[in-house]
């Protein structure tokens, strides 16, 4: 048997975008998750910040755009995929992991919202995953800016 389950949290990095699928334009979203390492080194504290590519389909995606924003906390469930793609510029492969989500929980919501949960004050998102092929994705426009590395 063969698994392919990721769990991850940590802070959405950019504003979730509505985009469809060019082929049958299932709803989907980009979110960048930043996940914060602390670890002692020589007695100081250093943090190191890890990104995440979330890509969330259909109801989820759509669930998604309207009630996460940038800052929120999430708890993200799904699977590992790796695509790759020509870079014209560079005229190089380039190659991504990325996580398909299949649930999210909002575990802390940004300050700025003002929203109803339940009275653990977390909304968890949970819908099947649609199928969906890799190259039935639009692209993203977004980019990271604060990448660490």
């Amino acid at each position: 048997m063969h698994t392919n389950q990721v769990i991850v949290s940590g802070y959405v990095g950019n504003q979730p975008e509505p985009r469809l699928t060019t082929r049958h334009g299932i709803a989907t979203t980009r979110l960048a998750l930043a996940q914060t390492e602390v670890f002692w080194k020589d007695e100081e504290r250093m943090e190191k910040t890890h990104w995440f590519q979330i890509i969330c389909y259909g109801r989820i995606a759509e669930t998604a755009v309207q009630h996460v924003a940038k800052g929120t906390r999430l708890v993200v469930s799904g699977r590992l995929a790796s695509r790759v793609w020509h870079d014209q510029d560079s005229g190089r492969d380039q190659s991504i992991t990325e996580i398909i989500a299949h649930n999210l929980e909002i575990s802390r919501w940004p300050k700025d919202r003002d929203v109803s949960v339940d009275a653990e004050g977390s909304l968890e998102i949970n819908h099947a995953e649609e199928a969906v092929e890799s190259e039935d994705v639009v692209e993203s426009e977004h980019v990271v800016e604060e990448v660490p590395f």
